[in-house]
Order: C-alpha cells, then structure tokens, then sequence
C-alpha cells in the first residue's frame, strides 16, 4: 500500500471522528450555552473580588440603616447600602418585566386563544405583584417592623417559593388539558386560576407579616439558605420533566422561552443558597439580577412569538390573497356560469359567464332571487315551495354530479343546460354553489351523431334489406298468380292467396317499419319494453350479415320488462351483433358461433353477445367505449357505435361491459334494471318478424 494512500485513510478517518465529535449546533444549543455561561459569570467575578452594586452617595443612605446589624460585617456599611439599592432597582426592573409580559400574554391569548400563554402571563403578573410587596416592605414603605432584617430575607425566601409555585401550577394545569385533548381554556379556567394564584399571593403577605423571627441565613454552613431548597427543587423538576413535555407539545418560542428561563431561576436559588453570607451583599444582588434574565428571557420568548406569529400571518395574508386572486381569475374566466346564493335564494355570485349566458348584468342579479333570475314561469312555484329538498337532494345524489334541465334566458328564450351543485360554509353562513353549462350545441351534436350512427347501422343492413323483403315478396307474387288462374274456377283458392298476400305484405311492413324507425332522428319516450324482443328483432336484422359465417347458439331466459326506448335498445344490439360478425375470423361457418344470452341477476335484467372471434387486447379494451375509436380500416368504421351503446345503455340507467381475450373471444354484457312494476305495452314501436326461411311458396 502507497504512503498517499494511508495518508489519505487517515484523514478521512480524521474527518469522520471530527463530524461524529462536533454535531451540528441549533439555535438552542447556542442560547442554552449562551444563559449557562451569563449565570455562571457573575459567581465568577465576584470570586475574583469585582462587586455588583451601584454607587450611591453614602451620606445621604447611611443614617436610616446605622442600626443595621448586618454593618457589622468586615466590609462595612456602604455595602449593604449600595447593595440595598442595587436589590430595588433589580426588583422593579423585574416586576416591570413580569407585569408587561403578563400584559402580553393575556393580549396573545385573547388574539390567538393559546392556554400557556395565558395561564403563564397570570403567574407573572402575581409574581411580579409579590416583588412589588416585596420591596415596600424593605423600605418600609408598606409596614414599619422592627425585624426588617428577617422580613427581607423571608419575603425573598416565600416569593421565589411562590414563583416556582405558580410557574409549576400554570404549567401542569396546560399540559393536563393537552393530555385530555383540550387545547383551549375557557374564560371561567382563566379567571378562577388568577383569583388561585391571587389568593396564594395574599397568603404569602400574611405569612411574611405574621411569622416570628427565624433564622434564614447560616453563614458558615455549605448550605447558606436552606429555607430556599424548596423553591430551587420546583425549579429543577419543571427544567427536568414538565417544560420539556410542555415544549415538545406546543413547539412556540414561548414554550421554549418557558424552559430557558428555568436556567436563570435555578442559578439564582444557588447563587443564594451556597454564596449569599448576608442580605444585599453580591451574591444576593446577582440573585436578584439573575432573576430578573430569567423574566427577560420569558419577555423575550412572547415577543419572538408575536414576530413568529406576524410573520406566519403576513405570509398567509400574502398567501391567501394570492389565492384569492388566482379563485377570481378561475371565476372570471371559466367555461362554466357559476352563481351562489345562499338560504334565502339571494345571489352572492354571478361571474362574468353567467352575465353572458342569461342577459343579466352583475347589478342586476345580486342580491336577487335566483328562481326569478333564470327558471321558468312554469317551474317557479314548485321551486320555491321544495327548494331546500331539491338543493339537498342535489347536493348529496350519487347518479352524478351533473344534471339536465331547462332554464330562460332574460329575453325569455329557453335552453337545454347541465348543472352541478355543491354546498359550504363561508363565514357561519350556509352557501350553496351552482356550476351551470349550456349544453344546447353539444345535444345538438350528440342528436347528429346518433343519427349519424343510426344511418351507418342502416345503411349497413341495406345490403340485406333486398333479401329480406325479397323472399315475402316472392311469396306475395306466387300467391298473386295463383289468386288470378284461380280467379274464375277456384273461388276459394283465390280467398287463401289473398290471405297469404296479405301475410307476406305484414312482413314486408314490418321490415320496412324497423328501418324506418331505426333510422329515425327522434326519441321515443322510455316505456316498459321486453328485452328479448328487442334482441330478436335485431337477430332478425342481422341475420343475413351473421349466417353466412356463423351459428346462432341461443340460451334466452324469459326477463322482466325494462323501461327503455325500443328502438334505441335494438339498434344496441344490432350494433353488438355486427361487431361480433366482423370479429370472427374466415373458417368454416360451424367453427365460428355468436352465443346469445338472456337472464335476470337480481333486479338486473341481463343480456350477452358472445364470440368466439380473434379478441382484443386490454389496451384496446380500455378505449372501445370513446367516441372515434375504431380499429376497423379506413371508410369502414365511424368510431361511434359502441360509444353511443354506451350511451344510450346509461340513459336507461344501465350499464354495459366488455370482457375479452386475445385469441380467444370477446363478450359484451348488458345490464338493464327491472321494472317489475309495469306491464308490458300493448304497441311497441318495433315488430320482431319471422325467419324469412318460413315463408313457404309452395304452399298455396
């Protein structure tokens, strides 16, 4: 192995010990490392003799506090003096804090409805009060006592018992109701929480006004202030366990500010409970100052909140009106009128396509009835007395999400449109939305398409129309001449021809009246129609077109009637019947079978047009059914026949089906519901006619 590459080794090596050693640093890292190093540094100047109070003019401090027995100390009395006004500047400054953020917190949670914030902003506030009472008794500003010494030390001692109290308290009580998966706090919480932390407020004065002198503070002891054990022990435990919980749940610089400043607090308790010799001397005042980060760093964390928040809605606000912009331009520039009314029927909104397909400008449609705007006279009653049923009933219907009707134009002409409705709630109020589209030119084009098949589906049975009229015409001319020699010998004879002439004519009408009908531009009305009739009469059709290269195998059911148009039913069928011709491949006509089957399945009414042709692949499959689509060569297919099956099958509320194998086979299915309820129609527009092979000639 070369040196390089050892070399090389090695420093990779190197950087891998140095990546896994010096992890990536996140702003809390910094500002966790940033308090612990701010708390510590006091404790260490004044171990190198630097001292934390402010200058004052001694004379003007020294005569009120010459008794003190704490002057007694080496230092002097001008310590304790200064150090007695270095502790009430340091108190204000922190009531101040506390006050302001609990200002601030009550206005966050009257702007935003968030629990910790306000819960917290009232244990600041009584904490910041029990400061204030704090330094009026020092002075004896609220109560002359001849023990002030004792108080003083007393008073810190209850206040920072009592602020960790309440911090712990206000904590617990948020993290509970998260716990139980409430995230907000009712105002009655609110209020009986503050008169708690109130009335702890004024059972701490009392406490402090009605004790007999203890001794607080052991100079020579390792533990100089065990009275304060307490407190710094709440402190540590919500560091430890609650804060964290707390901030993982809320994940706000607030929550985060919360857990920091148990840094500050808990250095203050130790700064007091191992360094403090007497009251006012440095390692008291930086208590104090210690304190007073501690509330800094809570003000700090609601105000970076407030930025976070400003920012997040500024965002949002830009956020929201560029989506606003984006909602009206789609409004103001879709393919479809959409109007929004609200319970009343008044409407709210009338894009600019709603102005040009109805005639009535934004002015004069808002804020007007939508069943005057644009229904007809005829519909209006009815509308206005069930209109709450219709638009639930549309809103929530599963056929589709579009629907026919008819609406008016100002100028009072009608026309055909399709519609969809959609219900939702802006502002508290309820709102219903309607998508309308004039559909006039597209029924227009389906009616010509239809027709346009229908003609393509004739002109296709044409080439057999001449055989299937020819053989009952045959029929209808042997029998005539037989009529005329028999006409002056055999007078019965001519009375059987004439019936027989009149039996070929039928069938000949038949023939003619199915093409007629097939070929027709109109549509019936749905009626109760047999499906197996309508299957024969295209059987009968197409029969000249399939027999020549297959066999009929039949396996037909008697059915319940469906209701359908008859005509339309069948020109279906005879579409599927063409195809399956075609399908089949050239061999011998007993190899090639058309299997035609009916059958109920339920309340559906069943039919299959099976072959066994050359099949179709899946990818084909999937695109039969679309308009155009054809794999017929050109001039041969018009890509509408099976689209328009589909079509109409699903006008008669049906479906149909394809299920086919390369090689094998395919199978169209059909399936219609019943309507078990109504009676076959006495007249059907289409006349199933026998097999032309039964009109025997011969017989006279």
């Amino acid at each position: 192995m070369s040196e390089n590459t050892v070399h090389m080794g090695r420093r990779r090596h190197s950087s891998r010990l140095l990546r896994w050693s010096l992890p990536t640093l996140r702003p809390v890292h910094v500002g966790i490392f940033a308090l612990v190093v701010l708390c510590s540094l006091p404790l260490l100047l004044i171990e190198h003799g630097l001292h934390f109070e402010l200058p004052v003019f001694r004379a003007l401090f020294a005569e009120p506090y010459e008794s003190s027995t704490a002057l007694a100390m080496t230092r002097g009395i001008n310590a304790p003096i200064d150090g007695l006004l270095t502790h009430i500047v340091l108190v204000l400054l922190a009531s101040v804090v506390a006050l302001f953020s609990a200002s601030l917190a009550l206005v966050n949670y009257h702007v935003k409805r968030t629990p910790l914030a306000a819960v917290i902003g009232l244990a600041l506030f009584w904490s910041g009060s029990t400061d204030v009472v704090q330094v009026l008794f020092t002075d004896g500003w609220l109560m002359q006592l001849s023990d002030g010494a004792d108080l003083i030390n007393l008073t810190w001692t209850l206040s920072r018992l009592f602020t960790a109290g309440i911090l712990i308290s206000a904590a617990s009580i948020v993290y509970y109701r998260l716990e139980k998966g409430y995230t907000t706090l009712p105002a009655r919480t609110i209020v009986l929480t503050f008169l708690g932390f109130g009335a702890a407020a004024l059972l701490i004065a009392v406490l402090a006004t009605g004790f007999d002198p203890v001794r607080l503070i052991y100079p020579l002891a390792a533990v100089k202030r065990p009275w304060d054990l307490p407190a710094l022990a709440l402190f540590v435990v919500g560091a430890a366990l609650l804060f964290p919980r707390l901030h993982r749940s809320y994940q706000s610089h607030f929550s985060l500010a919360l857990w920091l400043s148990m840094i500050p607090l808990i250095a203050a308790q130790i700064c007091l409970i191992f360094a403090s010799l007497m009251r006012f001397d440095d390692a008291f005042v930086v208590a104090y100052g210690l304190n007073l980060i501690g509330f800094l760093v809570l003000s700090g964390g609601l105000v970076a909140d407030y930025v976070h928040s400003a920012r997040q809605e500024a965002t949002l606000g830009e956020e929201v009106r560029s989506r606003e912009a984006r909602l009206r331009a789609v409004i103001e520039n879709a393919t479809d009128a959409i109007i929004s009314i609200g319970l009343d029927r008044r409407i709210q909104l009338w894009n600019p396509l709603a102005m040009r397909m109805f005639g009535w400008s934004q002015d004069e449609a808002l804020g007007t009835d939508l069943v005057d705007r644009i229904f007809r006279f005829a519909d209006r009653p009815t509308l206005r007395t069930n209109w709450r049923t219709i638009i639930e009933h549309a809103e929530q219907d599963t056929d589709g999400p579009f629907r026919e009707l008819t609406l008016i134009r100002r100028d009072g002409s009608s026309f055909c449109a399709e519609y969809s409705v959609a219900g939702s709630t802006v502002e508290d109020a309820d709102t219903t939305t309607l998508f309308i589209r004039d559909i006039t030119e597209q029924r227009q084009l389906k009616l010509r398409m239809i027709q346009m098949d229908r003609l393509i589906t004739t002109g296709t049975l044409a080439a057999g129309v001449g055989h299937e009229i020819n053989n009952p015409l045959t029929y209808v001319m042997a029998h005539a001449e037989i009529a005329l020699s028999s006409l002056h010998t055999d007078p019965e004879q001519v009375e059987q021809s004439l019936a027989a002439i009149a039996q070929g004519a039928e069938r000949i009408n038949i023939i003619v009246k199915n093409l007629r009908v097939l070929s027709s531009f109109q549509e019936s009305e749905r009626r109760p129609v047999s499906l197996e009739a309508a299957l024969q009469v295209a059987v009968n059709m197409t029969r000249h077109r399939v027999e020549p290269r297959a066999r009929f195998v039949e396996d037909r059911r008697p059915t319940p009637p469906i209701l359908a148009d008859e005509a339309r039913l069948t020109q279906v069928f005879i579409n599927l019947l063409i195809n399956a011709a075609q399908a089949l491949p050239e061999r011998p006509k007993e190899e090639n079978r058309i299997d035609l089957r009916t059958y109920t399945k339920g309340d559906q009414v069943i039919a299959e047009v099976e072959d066994n042709g050359v099949g179709i692949s899946a990818e084909i499959a999937e695109r039969i059914f679309d308009q155009f689509f054809t794999t017929k060569p050109a001039g041969e297919g018009s890509g509408l026949g099976l689209a328009l099956c589909r079509q109409i099958v699903e006008s008669f509320g049906g479906t149909i089906t394809v299920n086919s194998k390369l090689g094998v086979g395919t199978t169209f299915r059909v399936s219609l519901p019943a309507a078990t309820d109504y009676a076959l129609s006495s007249t059907t527009p289409l006349e199933s006619t026998s097999t032309p092979s039964s009109l025997d000639v011969s017989k006279p």
